[in-house]
């Protein structure tokens, strides 16, 4: 979608004044922080004194959804963690898109984690996590059912063959499937357990978390849910590093272990762990197989031909 003009940015910061906690407006500055796949990002700078994120969905209805669920679960997160959402507007008026406005949160990715990022990042996810639920799910949906993993997988699946059906023919894929279905199969026990959730961002992985001074942050909260925390110790990194996960393996991933479950107690987190990783791993493949021919940089494929490097030796062989 074309650029939102300063005219428009300010028109959205007038109609929203109230949430966004603004006397007056007599200065406003915008710059483009990034576009993905689903969302357009704008730095809204207002009086000198105050930064916004102007979230843009791109994907109308889909949208809609999207940064609703983002906006909610953003009121449940610990101060600190996250941004905070002031509004959600899917009225269309100001532009012909939803959006949300958020609090800009400034920081850096790191492309190299000491000792100290990794322990810093336990200790914020065992807060993120500490706030328990009997339930699971999206909120406002939350179910009483069984934690099942392997129909979590078998769902993917049935999403992949319904939508792209093409990918599930490529020889190795069809060949992953069964061996990593047999294997989430013979771990599904340690999912069926479980009695306790809690919120997880779902997509915390090293592009995701920003770093200013001693404290980190989290952004794009699009994935969060009330589920397994495991789930997000598991995207920091794996057993093979890609373009989004580092690689995290022997002394560095007992330390950021230790350091969560000195707060956060969990006898089978680290098994847990590894089947959400082989899962995200296995359906990651598949997901960026669709993005290498538009990609310029290499990323897509490079991932691609690690991850299914390391399932190849793990599981097929």
């Amino acid at each position: 979608m074309k650029y939102p003009t300063i005219e428009t940015v300010t028109a959205i910061l007038h109609k929203h004044s109230d949430a966004l906690g603004l006397e007056s407006i007599s200065y406003v500055e915008t710059a483009s922080i990034g576009q993905g796949e689903a969302n357009s990002n704008v730095l809204v700078k207002v009086n000198q004194s105050r930064d916004f994120n102007l979230r843009i969905g791109l994907r109308d209805k889909e949208s809609e959804r999207t940064l609703q669920g983002e906006f909610d679960v953003l009121q449940r997160v610990p101060e600190g963690i996250g941004p905070r959402a002031f509004v959600v507007d899917f009225s269309r008026t100001d532009i012909s898109a939803p959006y949300m406005v958020l609090e800009y949160v400034a920081g850096m990715v790191k492309q190299t984690w000491d000792r100290a990022d990794l322990e810093a990042h336990a200790r914020t996810l065992a807060r993120l996590h500490r706030q328990k639920f009997d339930r699971h799910g999206t909120l406002g949906q939350l179910s009483d059912a069984s934690y099942d993993f392997l129909h979590r997988f078998d769902v993917a699946v049935d999403y992949w063959r319904t939508n792209h059906p093409y990918l599930l023919d490529i020889p190795f894929v069809k060949r992953l499937l069964p061996a990593v279905r047999h294997f989430v199969a013979d771990n599904n026990d340690l999912f069926m357990g479980l009695e306790r959730f809690s919120l997880v961002h779902g997509d915390a992985h090293p592009q995701n978390i920003l770093f200013d001074g001693n404290r980190l942050w989290y952004i794009d909260w699009e994935w969060a849910v009330v589920g397994d925390p495991a789930c997000d110790i598991a995207m920091l990194g794996w057993d093979i590093a890609t373009h989004w996960q580092m690689e995290l393996t022997g002394e560095r991933l007992d330390g950021f272990l230790e350091a969560y479950l000195a707060l956060e107690p969990d006898d089978t987190l680290r098994q847990r762990r590894d089947v959400w990783m082989v899962y995200t791993m296995c359906f990651d493949q598949i997901y960026h197989r669709t993005q290498i021919a538009t990609d310029t940089t290499g990323r897509q494929l490079y991932t691609v031909q690690q991850i299914e490097r390391y399932l190849t030796e793990r599981f097929l062989l």
